[in-house]
């Protein structure tokens, strides 16, 4: 008899478990609202046509913004702290463009309005770096960078973003 409530219990218990996976928050911020503030300083300082996704999907619950511009290139940096910078846990995306910029990243990608760009996935030594995006539009070289989705999903996510700020068109 007691072997058979303990069967029970142990069916009812993996039933529980298989119910309710644990669900992280998502939160969605739409990208030029997310750097408002910094994106009319960087329009002002480049002669780059700004490119930026419409949005993105992340667990952070907060974001802050800064850029930068100058005559040819522009920066955006997003993260999960004021004043994160870039090699930083907290670092969650970047936005960036150089006028005459070369493309490091090796692995070819498709684009919206039939545009190439190379990808380059997390890579990690010391500390790891972002997985990033680059194309050349114009003679501007883009890149998007991010630690969204996975390792098996950051390669399509970066795609996405890429695809949603060359369809988007100047800012």
């Amino acid at each position: 008899m007691n072997v058979r409530r303990l069967s029970l219990a142990t069916a009812l218990l993996a039933l529980l478990l298989l119910a309710a996976p644990a669900a992280a928050a998502t939160y969605v911020f739409e990208v030029p609202k997310l750097v408002k503030k910094p994106l009319a300083a960087v329009k002002k300082g480049t002669e780059i046509p700004v490119l930026l996704p419409s949005r993105f999907t992340t667990e952070h619950r907060r974001l802050y913004s800064e850029g930068r511009g100058r005559a040819n290139r522009y920066e955006f940096e997003i993260g999960a702290v004021k004043d994160c910078g870039t090699a930083t846990a907290c670092y969650v995306a970047g936005f960036r463009a150089r006028r005459g910029g070369k493309v490091t990243n090796t692995k070819k990608v498709s684009l919206a309005k039939g545009r190439t760009g190379y990808f380059r996935p997390t890579s990690c030594g010391a500390s790891c770096a972002a997985p990033s995006l680059e194309w050349v539009q114009d003679g501007v070289l883009y890149e998007v960078e991010a630690k969204l989705g996975t390792q098996r999903t950051e390669r399509k996510v970066l795609t996405r973003l890429a695809n949603s700020a060359i369809r988007n068109g100047k800012r």
